[in-house]
């Protein structure tokens, strides 16, 4: 299977889907808003973009900051950063981890061919590379749980997935991780509201 439109369903695969966003300390509205912002030291600049629009962080970036001199070559690990970030997220790391084994393409890209593909198939699709690779490090040699979790106090659901890799079970109310897993999932107790 190839998911080369980040669309839709899988809108959240996008650099620029909304969400926060943690960087180097600080929290953004969007993983573009982290890129953005990873391009100067400047912290006024940084703030600036913070409370931008999608579009303005954009527009910050490319005409009121001056690239470092290493930009070229730091902005993979810049980026892979950013989208391990992201995807550390229970909700976001489930979503991308459901996407299986198809190959990830942005796709559509009219200007920028290095981080996807234009509609002819052309382009690096680093971002693509980039969640590949996340997604297999995520997968990598963890076992398929269930995860229950009540609805309501009297029905029990069991929710499964063959590519979940987590462990989580929620008993009215109080979610109690899996040992194995709790450096992964994180989630000290706290109610599990994640989407599956």
């Amino acid at each position: 299977m190839i998911i080369d439109n980040f669309e839709g369903k899988y809108e959240f695969l996008r650099n620029s889907y909304p969400c926060n966003v943690e960087y180097k300390g600080d929290v953004y509205p969007s993983g573009e808003h982290a890129f953005q912002a990873a391009k100067t030291a400047d912290i006024v600049l940084k703030e600036k973009i913070k409370n931008a629009t999608l579009h303005e962080a954009r527009q910050i970036g490319k005409k009121e900051i001056v690239l470092p001199p290493n930009w070229n070559s730091d902005r993979l690990v810049i980026m892979k950063e950013i989208q391990k970030s992201k995807f550390s997220q229970l909700s976001l790391k489930l979503k991308l981890l459901l996407t299986g084994d198809a190959t990830l393409i942005q796709g559509g890209m009219k200007y920028d061919i290095f981080w996807g593909q234009d509609a002819t198939g052309c382009g690096d699709n680093h971002h693509g590379e980039i969640l590949t690779k996340l997604r297999a490090i995520k997968a990598h040699g963890i076992t398929m749980f269930g995860l229950l979790a009540f609805s309501n106090s009297y029905a029990l659901q069991e929710l499964t997935a063959p590519t979940v890799n987590i462990a989580v079970t929620q008993y009215a109310g109080t979610t109690k991780v899996n040992p194995d897993d709790t450096e992964d999932v994180n989630l000290d107790d706290k109610e599990f509201s994640g989407n599956t």
